[in-house]
């Protein structure tokens, strides 16, 4: 039995860290294909481009051949009708991570006709959020644990740590 089709994963990975990645590793076993869908997020003010934000995400789960990348820009419930995809992915780390994606799910299933499927990160990054890895970053923390060496590059250089 084959593995079921696409699911969509969006987020602002501003950046992508260790638990990201655990979640998209493990619907990449379940899924035929994990879509990863880099939100432009210029309401949040990323730290990162869209184009540097793909890259590093591309990067840390290149070795998953049925993973990836692209940009979302505009409602996601218009890019899944145009794309085809009636499943998105969700990461969920704690319970103020529940209550805010069950509220979106709800708007995603009246929006767009769209299910919404949660898959927690391994246990070892269930505590890593990007604005955490940020911060750490800032003060030229270890993040080693947090973030795949490419990503940490770039989080050194731009806060001027490396």
């Amino acid at each position: 039995m084959g593995k079921p089709g696409v699911i969509a994963y969006p987020g602002t990975f501003d950046p992508p860290t260790r638990g990201h990645e655990s979640v998209i590793r493990r619907a990449a076993k379940i899924f035929g294909e994990v879509r990863v869908l880099v939100a432009a997020g210029v309401h949040k003010d990323p730290l990162f481009t869209l184009d540097e934000r793909q890259k590093m995400i591309a990067t840390a789960v290149a070795d998953q051949a049925n993973v990836t990348v692209a940009p979302l820009e505009g409602l996601l419930a218009d890019h899944l009708k145009a794309a085809g995809i009636g499943v998105v992915l969700r990461g969920l780390r704690n319970v103020a991570d529940y209550e805010r994606e069950i509220q979106l799910a709800d708007i995603q299933r009246r929006l767009g006709q769209v299910e919404t499927m949660f898959i927690a990160p391994n246990n070892e990054f269930i505590h890593v959020a990007s604005s955490l890895v940020r911060e750490i970053a800032m003060l030229g923390g270890d993040l080693s644990n947090y973030v795949n060496p490419e990503v940490a590059a770039r989080l050194r250089k731009k806060f001027g740590h490396g």
